[in-house]
């Protein structure tokens, strides 16, 4: 483990203890740590030269490639405040958060300034627009207020003679490191703050949690702006001195590929790479020659379903976690070597408190549901410049999730569901998770999801859509009898809807405002029939 109290410093100091070590392998191009060091340096001196100082903001939004682990790294090594980009926004969106952090200065690539040029318009504040690599159209796209710099690989020998210039207020521990923006699921993103010793604590914490050595190699095929990928796919390996193989996206030729030539042992990605992967048959050869010996599932919940099948298929462990940007983003996993259990993310990470409470903010007994509390070190400094909601969620010394889980006796974590998406039917709480689970344990189901409506009789009642299995002709009569006979009859889903895919964000995260807005959300009249009597499902 490396010694040390800025995010910055992560790659010098792994040079001196691995350095010819394979760090990251891109389009079979291997670069060592000595090589991240160096591109990692150089980049810092540009920022620095372009007048980047500690506490700047700085936005990165670019594909998958080195140049983004590069940014990474090289931001805080410069003083400044990385602020990552979801690529798969709109301008309007990434106009937003860019007022909003205050960033100074973009990194970015030829590929995508396109995409974000229109947002940069408005943005008066904005100095320097960095590219990685150059064209002839991309001028043109940046304001004139600012000033469009090229970095590129021939200037390596001009930016080295600076590299090694010590940076002006150098950041500590308690500085922001990374500003990340929430999915803005529940309302408007907010920008969480996180220190050099958020993030260093839980990069450590999860590699004890993991058991990972220098000698395993990660699969990283995630968008690298989220903070899952960032913090497992990115900071901890290199924190543990790990090889990185670097796909330029999720895409299953390269995926085939990396594991035929470059043998990961450790594969991170969302529930729905796995659902995909649970679909495929492996025939024993290639389950024997599979170089993977652990799975990571995080970014959204993993249906039972999926785990059950993955596991049989694969034969190797799929370990579910639970975390959220506010947290740097892990809080549990399930041990990869100790017992796993079906539907719960695990154990709290060595150093991370939590506590499941009330309303009143007391700590629960076990099998009891109620709010998630999370504390340690990994836990946010607080949101940029919104003092009312950075107090709402930090009380007490704890971070309230917002989530509503169970603990059993053995201290796992199970997630019931979002506290704003708890429903209340006729007094009683129920918790959409628990019927997700029902509906995806029938094997015709490939996913599901359960939001509550307004009745007036009842006060809310559940409402399910589900996306049937390929080829299949399940009725709404025929799901409801399985949720009968599983579930409490005020649990039942009063409507399911049969839809062709469920709508997500770019973090796999099911999009339930998108659902309740999608026509179903009508207020249901006291007494009114369940829809599987009033009006029967037309068959395909």
């Amino acid at each position: 483990m490396l010694n040390v109290g800025s995010i910055g410093d992560v790659p010098s100091l792994a040079a001196r203890v691995r350095g010819r070590r394979t760090a990251l392998i891109h389009h079979d191009n291997k670069q060592t740590y000595d090589d991240l060091d160096h591109a990692v340096s150089r980049l810092a001196a540009r920022l620095r030269q372009l007048g980047v100082a500690r506490g700047e903001r700085v936005a990165l939004f670019m594909e998958n490639r080195p140049e983004y682990l590069f940014a990474y790294f090289a931001v805080p090594a410069a003083g400044g405040v990385l602020v990552p980009l979801n690529t798969f926004l709109a301008a309007a969106e990434l106009e937003e958060m860019l007022l909003d952090s205050g960033a100074t200065t973009l990194l970015t690539s030829p590929e995508a300034l396109p995409r974000i040029a229109p947002a940069l318009r408005k943005l008066q504040h904005m100095r320097d627009v960095v590219l990685f690599g150059e064209s002839s159209h991309e001028p043109a796209m940046v304001p004139f207020h600012m000033q469009l710099t090229c970095f590129r690989e021939s200037q390596a020998d001009d930016e080295a003679k600076v590299a090694g210039e010590p940076t002006l207020l150098v950041p500590e521990g308690d500085d922001t490191a990374v500003l990340i923006y929430t999915s803005g699921t529940t309302g408007r993103p907010k920008g969480v703050m996180l220190t050099h010793r958020n993030l260093l604590s839980n990069a450590e914490a999860c590699i004890e949690a993991v058991g990972v050595t220098q000698n395993d190699r990660l699969l990283l095929c995630l968008p690298m702006f989220h903070s899952f990928t960032e913090m497992v796919g990115m900071l901890a390996p290199v924190v543990a001195g790990m090889s990185i193989i670097l796909l330029d996206k999720l895409d299953r030729a390269q995926v085939k590929r990396a594991l035929l030539r470059h043998r990961p042992t450790i594969f991170p990605a969302v529930p729905a790479v796995f659902a995909a992967m649970s679909q495929v048959k492996l025939g024993p050869i290639a389950r024997w020659m599979n170089p993977v010996r652990l799975y990571i599932s995080g970014g959204a919940p993993l249906s039972l379903d999926t785990l059950r099948r993955f596991e049989q298929i694969y034969g190797r462990p799929l370990c579910e976690g639970y975390g959220l940007s506010e947290a740097s983003p892990v809080v549990a996993l399930n041990p990869p070597s100790g017992p796993r259990k079906a539907g719960s993310v695990g154990l709290p990470l060595p150093g991370v408190d939590v506590m499941v409470a009330d309303e009143a903010g007391r700590n629960m007994a076990s099998e009891e549901t109620g709010e998630l509390l999370v504390a340690g070190p990994s836990v946010m400094k607080g949101y940029l410049e919104r003092p009312e909601e950075t107090s709402r969620a930090l009380r007490g010394g704890w971070l309230h999730t917002g989530d509503f889980a169970r603990r059993d006796g053995d201290g796992y974590l199970f997630i019931m569901g979002r506290a704003k998406e708890m429903l209340i039917c006729r007094g009683m709480n129920v918790y959409p998770r628990e019927i997700e689970d029902v509906l995806e344990g029938d094997p015709r189901v490939k996913e599901a999801a359960v939001i509550g409506v307004p009745d007036a009789g009842r006060g809310e009642v559940p409402v399910a859509f589900v996306v049937r299995g390929p080829g299949e002709r399940l009725t709404e009569s025929e799901l409801k009898r399985v949720c009968v006979e599983r579930l409490a009859r005020y649990k039942v889903p009063r409507t399911i809807h049969f839809v062709e895919a469920l709508p997500r964000n770019a973090a796999g995260k099911i999009l339930k405002q998108s659902l309740a807005a999608s026509g179903s959300g009508t207020t249901l009249q006291a007494g009114a029939p369940p829809a599987g009597q009033a009006a029967r499902e037309r068959q395909p």
